[in-house]
């Protein structure tokens, strides 16, 4: 965002200008960005409504397909991945981007531990494991500046 009296570029989520303190006024029409956003949504929808019909006909074919359940942990997966398009349409950080698909492909790899039907009491330190990564990532990633 854009100050309107000096011309300095701002984060999104600023409310004053970084370099001559004025106002940010927030442009009350739909942005290129948000129009985007909408479609995403909708996209969104559209796959999470096919992995719920995919998950249903999977059942149905496959009667001895006993974790069926675990397609649905898709979803989120897809949701993730909009967000990891969104950031980089927007311009945002890399660390949105990085945290959204840590989250995703955690999300992604414990659905195909239970489609695979794999016994979990030998892995679950995984997670933990996954989770230290994700805050050391996350921690070096938010490094300020000091000015």
């Amino acid at each position: 965002m854009y100050c309107h009296r000096c011309r300095t570029e701002n984060p999104d989520y600023n409310n004053y200008c970084n370099k001559c303190g004025g106002l940010l006024v927030i442009n009350q029409s739909k942005s290129s960005a948000e129009a985007w956003s909408s479609k995403t949504g909708s996209l969104v929808g559209g796959i999470s409504i096919i992995i719920v019909g995919i998950a249903f006909l999977t059942h149905n074919i496959f009667h001895n397909f006993y974790n069926w359940w675990a397609i649905f942990l898709f979803i989120p997966v897809v949701v993730l991945i909009a967000n990891i398009y969104n950031s980089y349409k927007k311009g945002r950080k890399i660390n949105e981007a990085i945290s959204s698909f840590l989250g995703a492909v955690i999300i992604a790899a414990i659905a195909i531990l239970f489609l695979l039907n794999v016994a979990l009491g030998a892995l679950w330190p995984l997670i933990l494991i996954a989770g230290g990564i994700a805050i050391i990532l996350g921690t070096l990633g938010n490094k300020k500046s000091i000015s």
